[in-house]
């Protein structure tokens, strides 16, 4: 069916009448009516008299109310949750609660005045209002990663080592800990030093706190993680050769325990590769020795197996002993007074030197001596001086005297008129 054209210029016209009439009704003869407005926010003033009285606001922000104005229609275009808001004043509050019922006032634009406020829903907003506390919580730092070979890691260190915390009293009551995390993306084989990192706060049970009503002392802290070496180092005797045997010819050594695992800061480990457990001067070991010794780590060092004595068995082999008797003595460093002169009052002294028997077949009295240091005590008057002497040979390279303490006695007298001095 086809319409016709006149008929649409028809319908047309009586549409432009129809709002022009409603226009005049509205805006002219302006009818009372009904406006409800929902979701108008609400606003809080005075807070920081709040804070005076160590008092904060933690719930009421997000709260929102309904108000059903009546009035002139014409009044209602601009009334919206826009440009209306629910104030309540804080300037004389006191009380601390969790649902603390507030009254508010109604602030908008001055079309309001001229309308009734026919209901507001609700009443009153709750609100909730805590004392403010705070406390030191401690950090720690959440690790996902892992140390390179050979290597592993000291406790993190932090600065600051704590964080202040401030806020409502019941919500810091739940503050347990703040929580750093780090993860390296390749094993960590070297100290991560000063990295300046964020936390988050978390309750015992592990659940994060919300920040919206705490403030921290710092935001962001710095971050250090010691790494140390970790390595196996020989535990080693330290010998001196002499007395006709050197460590390398005539020694077998065994330690128990041979080795030992150690921790500490690389560049001291790295060239650190054994710990002398003890010295031994060759010239005083007479035969073999089984022995506990108690040693001790270089500073710095951690001793991983709590290892702290072992035990050596020392064999000597290759090498035969002889005595020999010897008058030949020089008393060290012996000064006399005037007109004094002394004498050996021991015998021949029997030394015991060392060697391959090849060569100590060659050895007689005449390569063997004994120094005696007279140079410790001056001598003022005659009297009778004893001291332990050291025993030499002198000629052979391969034979030594073995360090047993040979006593020297002489005896210091004047000397005789009748002799020569």
């Amino acid at each position: 069916m086809k319409i016709k054209k006149g008929n649409i210029l028809v319908w047309a016209l009586s549409l432009v009448i129809a709002v022009v009439l409603w226009g005049y009704v509205i805006f002219y003869i302006n009818p009372e009516g009904v406006h409800e407005v929902a979701g108008i926010p609400v606003e809080f003033i005075n807070e920081q008299r709040l804070a005076s009285r160590e008092l904060i606001l933690t719930r009421g922000r997000e709260e929102t109310v309904m108000v059903r104005f009546t009035g002139r229609m014409q009044s209602f275009a601009g009334i919206n949750r826009n440009n209306v808001t629910a104030v309540i004043d804080l300037a004389n509050t006191n009380s601390t609660g969790d649902n603390i019922w507030m009254p508010y006032e109604l602030r908008g634009p001055p079309e309001m005045e001229t309308l009734t406020i026919d209901r507001s829903d609700p009443p009153l907003v709750p609100v909730a209002i805590d004392r403010v506390r705070s406390k030191y919580v401690p950090l720690r730092l959440d690790f996902n990663g892992e140390a390179a070979e050979g290597y592993g890691f000291d406790p993190a260190l932090f600065d600051p080592a704590r964080i202040h915390v401030t806020g409502p009293a019941k919500e810091l009551d739940t503050v347990y800990e703040a929580v750093a995390k780090y993860e390296p993306f390749d094993p960590v084989s070297r100290t991560v030093t000063e990295m300046l990192i964020d936390y988050t706060l978390y309750t015992e049970s592990g659940e994060p706190v919300g920040r919206e009503h705490i403030t921290v002392d710092y935001e962001e802290v710095w971050l250090t993680i010691p790494v140390h070496m970790i390595k196996t180092v020989q535990l080693v005797i330290n010998f001196i050769d002499g007395g006709g045997i050197t460590e390398k010819q005539n020694i077998d050594c065994k330690i128990d325990p041979p080795a030992v695992r150690i921790s500490g800061d690389p560049e001291l480990l790295d060239g650190l590769n054994t710990i002398s457990v003890a010295q031994i001067d060759l010239a005083a070991l007479e035969g073999g020795l089984n022995e506990t010794y108690r040693f001790y780590y270089p500073d710095g060092v951690r001793n991983l197996d709590f290892i702290d004595e072992a035990r050596a068995s020392i064999q000597i082999f290759g090498a035969e002993t002889r005595e020999i008797p010897t008058l030949n003595v020089t008393p060290k460093g012996l000064v006399l007074p005037e007109g004094y002169t002394y004498s050996l009052v021991s015998g021949p002294v029997a030394v015991t030197v060392r060697g391959p028997v090849e060569e100590l077949e060659k050895v007689d009295a005449n390569n063997v001596r004994i120094v005696a240091d007279f140079s410790d005590e001056p001598v003022i008057t005659a009297g009778r001086l004893r001291r332990t002497g050291a025993a030499y040979v002198d000629g052979f390279e391969t034979v030594g005297a073995i360090d047993k303490g040979y006593e020297v006695v002489i005896d210091i007298f004047p000397i005789p008129e009748d002799e020569p001095q």
